[in-house]
């Protein structure tokens, strides 16, 4: 009898752990990935999902080649970030054609003690002939990407609930990595408030004043009706506008999108010091800033607040088309400052802005987003057969461009019709900034057409178009 007993304890012991290791599996997923777009891969990322305290150091991603069952990869899962939902996501960036393209090939979650978690795939499914996954078949989530694939897309979960089986695989959509996918709604969680803030200004140039703008950064898809920014004199501390913030913002890089506030010629004062205030649907004031100084708000919304200086202004010698940005690279938006004047990015999340989930993926480098970038030149047409067809980029000395990207559209139905991946790191040739120079063969002779500029993130930095206006119809430049 006594054999007997410790076989049945050794088999309920298992049991239990079976029990715990599954209630633990359905908790912690892959919840996003991309591996394939149009031009060279971008942006090639998995996201991890799980309860936020979840410690998943010892856990890891193994990659699978479906061609013969055999272990490419493994990668270790960086500390989870908050979205402010309740739950926590963690996001392992790859290079270029870092997960391979498929037709079948697969990733395996692996948890501490090293037992399989997850072993999904995409294009098909094929069975493991090594590494923890050995002998097991994967499971094919039944979406997937191809070379046609919009950059800055990726595959995502979506659904109500809170462990795996309670979501759905989406056809490619907007990237939302670090965050709640697309439709994806964890139970038992508050849905948190939108992150809404100022980004983006610019209120004085050389000669007469043009392109005056406020740019508001926010949670892709936060309803802002009812938000207002309202303009104040710093002389007086009087309101002397309101503007009401319109539309819902798209989701351009790190589940962040941006809404502008075009203002007339001399439609924010030229400081010393001068502000804004950003309220919200109930009156409250969510910010309040000004350049030139502080003062003291003597009406309005934020009457007997004392505003905070940006600590950075533009002066009658900036050049036309430069703005204030909000930049850094950062856990949160409490860690980004405003910078000196450079080319505007109005539109698109500010190229500086790199939110990371560990300062160590900051590494005293320059991130990917650390400067501007701009379109400075494109040549596509001339006598005879084209030639030398190309776009120059410019930029901030010491950007790196790996993972920008070129993406050109079709200005008869405005869908993209070509992408470039772009590399190099732009030198000093005057005043801090550089060019950059690629030959692109094929642009189209317009009537119209356009070229987009994307960063590392897939966020649209420039929409551009010759012989007249198109909207860009999928693809980063959506909408």
């Amino acid at each position: 009898m006594f054999p007997d007993l410790l076989n049945a304890r050794s088999v309920w012991a298992g049991f239990a752990c079976l029990l715990f290791s599954s209630a633990l599996a359905q908790d912690v997923f892959i919840n996003e990935i991309h591996y394939d777009n149009a031009g060279g891969d971008v942006g090639e990322a998995i996201e991890i999902t799980a309860p936020l305290g979840t410690d998943l150091s010892a856990w890891s991603v193994v990659l699978y080649n479906g061609s013969n069952g055999s272990v490419y990869n493994t990668l270790s899962i960086p500390a989870i970030l908050d979205d402010g939902t309740g739950r926590g996501f963690s996001v392992i960036n790859l290079p270029s054609n870092g997960l391979q393209n498929g037709s079948p090939d697969g990733l395996a979650l692996v948890d501490a003690g090293g037992a399989v978690v997850q072993f999904l795939s995409y294009e098909g499914s094929f069975a493991a002939t090594a590494g923890p996954a050995n002998g097991t078949t994967s499971t094919d989530i039944g979406v997937s990407e191809a070379s046609s694939t919009p950059i800055g897309d990726s595959l995502q979960l979506s659904g109500t609930g809170s462990v795996a089986t309670d979501f759905t695989w989406q056809t490619a959509a907007a990237s939302t990595f670090g965050f709640s996918n697309t439709g994806q709604i964890f139970e038992g969680a508050e849905p948190p408030p939108p992150t809404v803030f100022i980004s983006e200004i610019h209120y004085d140039n050389t000669g007469g004043d043009v392109g005056e703008a406020i740019e508001i950064t926010a949670t892709a898809g936060a309803d802002l009706s009812g938000w207002t920014v309202v303009r104040y004199n710093g002389s007086s501390g009087a309101s002397y506008g309101t503007d009401a913030i319109v539309g819902v913002p798209a989701n351009e890089a790190f589940g962040l999108g941006t809404l502008v506030i075009n203002l007339p010629s001399n439609g924010l004062q030229n400081g010393s010091p001068d502000g804004l205030a950003l309220v919200d649907a109930e009156g409250a004031v969510v910010e309040f800033l000004s350049y030139e100084g502080s003062f003291t708000a003597a009406d309005g919304p934020a009457t007997g607040l004392t505003s905070t200086d940006i600590g950075v202004s533009e002066a009658s010698s900036t050049e036309i088309g430069f703005s204030l940005q909000l930049e850094g690279c950062a856990t949160s938006i409490d860690g980004l400052a405003f910078t000196d004047a450079q080319a505007n990015s109005f539109g698109a999340v500010n190229p500086g802005i790199n939110l990371v989930s560990d300062l160590t993926d900051c590494d005293g480098t320059p991130p990917s987003g650390d400067g501007v970038a701009f379109i400075n030149e494109i040549h596509y047409d001339n006598a005879g057969a084209d030639v030398g067809e190309g776009v120059e980029i410019a930029g901030t000395a010491g950007l790196d461009l790996s993972g920008w990207s070129l993406v050109f559209y079709n200005g008869n139905g405005g869908s993209p019709y070509s992408s470039l991946s772009l590399s190099g790191v732009f030198a000093d040739q005057q005043d801090g900034f550089g060019t950059l120079s690629f030959a692109v063969s094929g642009i189209q002779n317009g009537a119209p057409d356009g070229v987009a500029l994307a960063n590392a993130s897939g966020g649209l930095v420039q929409f551009l178009s010759y012989e007249g206006v198109l909207t860009g119809v999928g693809g980063v430049a959506d909408g």
